[in-house]
């Protein structure tokens, strides 16, 4: 029995193997066609103002009653998909949702939010940026989902997560945790068996879009970077203003003394603002988005050729002079509708992809407030066997439990996790097991309290100040019951 409780303590102490830790790049798959839903484009700009004011509890009520329209349009348009049915149960899932917004700038950003839990749950305290994944998409049976919300159908999104595995730090920590306990159970055992000798959109109508798809992480541990370009159709009232705004500063800069001119540039702006408006340029459109370019460019050289000059009584062709400026006018509205027929944003970020935590290690000291002895705890003293009492003060290793998990880099402490049960083993003032309650005070620090077992020298009263009658075997093992109250680190 002694060999194989050394033998196994030895194996625990000894360093893990080494593993290749992998990189892996995976791309969403969309389950179908985007598809529209019922919200309009309202919805996507709460959607982020409450990203950009740091309204979190709100940001993911939003995003769920978002998921909730989307879910509703998937079961009339898609019936017999129940992957994609389930895909927008944020109850079941963690769902990844992405739309484009604009930041305090005006500058267009890719809004990304994690949504997770029924709709009426309502975080006490969300956290900010909303990140980091607990360890999911890698089960078949606990898929991750990527929810896209454009300004119509053919809003459009590609990303790719690059996955790099980490290594588990609740691995890392046993080797040292084994390592306080060992001397102490050795000490105990010698106690008992005596001594051993060497051996990881324009126009549009007023909807929105959503594009679903399944993400595939290959690790439950990893650090994973996220690269994403989105482009959707620009809003018909955004466009409107943009084009008009640019018309007036053509007129303004580009050909301020020419009538012809400027005729010109309100007679393109007129035409593209119509031509934005007819089914080719819809954001819900089924012919491809070079369609609408086409039908403007037809538009455009319509405008060009019927062009006339001079005033309204006497109307003529336009001069050589007159014909370079309107090509000028032309070549600069067509490089804007190339430019703003649609909007795009792109980002990157590396978040984490880790299961909750639920076991952690600690270490403590504690104050013995009761104890008793089966018998008196002794010790040899010139090859005396004398009293040797039990210190007040005590030392212990033990493993602290969370039922419902964690994540560990949240400095906020969660009710659940500041209430913890605790077993381990006592190493001073000998070893022991021991077991209690932690009460983390903050992360890192907590009280703990409990009872414990532990095995001591000991000795009949009787034995005290006589020669041990077996050198070999001078003591029996005394059980020391104590109550105790400190206070403990805890590595996470």
């Amino acid at each position: 029995m002694r060999n194989v409780v050394l033998v196994a303590a030895a194996l625990m102490t000894v360093a893990w193997p080494c593993t290749a830790w992998s990189q892996v790049s995976t791309t969403p798959i969309p389950l179908v066609e985007p598809f529209t839903i019922d919200p309009g484009y309202d919805d996507l700009q709460a959607l982020t103002r409450l990203y950009n004011a740091g309204q979190w509890t709100k940001l993911q009520s939003f995003a769920k009653s978002l998921l909730g329209a989307a879910q509703a349009a998937a079961k009339n348009t898609h019936p017999a998909n129940v992957e994609l049915y389930n895909a927008l149960d944020a109850s079941k899932h963690h769902v990844i949702v992405l739309w484009i917004g604009a930041d305090a700038f005006g500058k267009p950003m890719l809004g990304r939010v994690i949504v997770h839990g029924p709709p009426s749950a309502v975080a006490a305290r969300a956290e900010p940026l909303l990140a980091d994944l607990p360890g999911v998409g890698v089960k078949d049976d606990d898929p991750v989902y990527e929810v896209f919300f454009s300004r119509g159908t053919r809003g459009r999104i590609a990303d790719v997560y690059v996955s790099t595995r980490d290594k588990n730090p609740t691995a890392e920590e046993l080797t040292a945790f084994v390592q306080a306990v060992a001397a102490p159970l050795f000490q105990a055992f010698g106690i008992l068996a005596g001594p051993v000798g060497p051996t990881v959109r324009p126009a549009a109508p007023p909807s929105v879009a959503a594009t679903v798809s399944r993400v595939a992480l290959p690790f439950e541990r990893a650090t994973i970077k996220w690269k994403a370009i989105a482009r959707e159709p620009i809003t018909e009232s955004d466009f409107i203003a943009s084009v008009t705004a640019l018309a007036a500063q053509l007129k303004f800069s580009e050909v301020p003394h020419s009538t012809c001119a400027q005729d010109f540039t309100d007679a393109l702006v007129e035409r593209l603002i119509s031509a934005v408006r007819e089914p080719a340029c819809s954001a819900d459109a089924t012919a491809s988005a070079t369609s609408c370019q086409t039908h403007i460019g037809r538009e455009f050289a319509a405008v060009y050729d019927s062009q006339r000059c001079g005033p309204s009584t006497a109307r003529r062709p336009a001069t050589d002079v007159e014909r370079a400026e309107l090509l000028s006018i032309d070549n600069k509205v067509r490089a804007f509708v190339s430019e703003n027929l649609t909007v795009s944003a792109e980002t990157e970020l590396t978040f984490r992809n880790r299961p909750l935590t639920q076991w952690s290690f600690g270490a403590g000291s504690a104050v013995i407030t009761n104890a008793s002895l089966t018998d008196p705890r002794v010790k040899l003293k010139d090859g005396i066997i004398v009293a040797d009492p039990l210190p007040r003060v005590m030392t212990l290793a033990f493993v602290n439990w969370s039922p419902a998990g964690y994540s560990a880099e949240q400095e906020h402490v969660t009710l659940g996790e500041r209430v913890r049960p605790f077993f381990g083993a006592t190493l001073t003032p000998d070893f022991g097991i021991a077991g209690g309650v932690n009460l983390l005070l903050a992360r890192g620090i907590g009280i703990i309290a409990g009872g414990s077992v532990m095995f001591a020298k000991g000795a009949s009263a009787d034995e005290i100040g006589t020669v041990p009658a077996n050198a070999d075997k001078a003591f029996d093992i005394s059980y020391a019951r104590a109550a105790f109250l400190g206070i403990s680190y805890n590595f996470k």
